[in-house]
């Protein structure tokens, strides 16, 4: 690996001709930080990372590439995955040596699927559904607190077009929406007014719809004066 952070070479000898190996590169922009992972093993921490990597500007984000003529091996590549998180040293190391499946094979790989997760789903329920909102997908954050949502089809497939987003209601900030990072949205209620998620629904085929969602509610919540609604 190289890096022109100033330390130059890093971890020769690491890598295996002729054999896939599972890299991970976890950059911390804000600290100019990078680690590097090989078949979740830490090989490298605490590189300092060149603003290029990843500033966007005057150049959008690359990753993989090199501009020096001659200085490229060649080699295969059989995934590519980015995600929008800083991985722990356990969760990268969990994803392990690399597997013909895919980056995340050692994850459930219909986690973000209803038909998936409920597989005696009649044709007709499946064809009916119009849109998940499913806490394991799609949730975007500043922090723990929830921008935005992008509801899944049953199939695990984002539907950008019904993403709902985080708006005011009375004088609270956007805080009092939050995600856990593991699938659970919290909605606090300050009694002065709250936070709710705004969108779009489409749906052509019919007039009549149907909307269920899995709650947990604390022992104050104040139904006898508000609820949970859905427009």
């Amino acid at each position: 690996f190289w890096s022109n952070g100033g330390t130059g070479n890093i971890a020769a000898g690491t890598l295996t001709l002729n054999q896939f190996h599972r890299i991970v590169y976890r950059l911390d922009y804000l600290t100019g930080d990078l680690d590097i992972f090989v078949d979740g093993t830490l090989i490298a921490d605490s590189i300092t990372a060149p603003d290029y990597i990843y500033d966007g500007d005057p150049n959008p984000f690359a990753f993989l590439g090199d501009n020096t003529p001659g200085e490229t091996g060649s080699g295969q590549l059989a995934a590519f995955g980015f995600t929008n998180t800083l991985l722990s040293d356990e969760d990268i190391a969990t994803l392990g040596s690399p597997d013909a499946a895919g980056i995340f094979s050692g994850q459930d790989q219909t986690e973000s699927g209803l038909f998936g997760d409920i597989p005696g789903l009649s044709a007709e329920a499946k064809a009916s559904l119009v849109a998940h909102y499913d806490g394991r997908a799609g949730v975007t954050t500043t922090g723990s607190t929830v921008d935005s949502w992008i509801p899944v089809d049953g199939s695990g497939t984002a539907i950008p077009g019904m993403e709902v987003t985080n708006t005011q209601h009375g004088t609270v900030d956007a805080s009092h929406i939050s995600y856990d990072g593991s699938g659970r949205l919290t909605f606090t209620d300050p009694g002065s007014g709250g936070r709710y998620l705004e969108g779009s629904l489409a749906n052509s085929a019919s007039t009549d719809f149907t909307v269920f969602w899995l709650g947990h509610y604390e022992a104050d919540a104040p139904f006898a004066t508000s609820g949970n609604y859905a427009y």
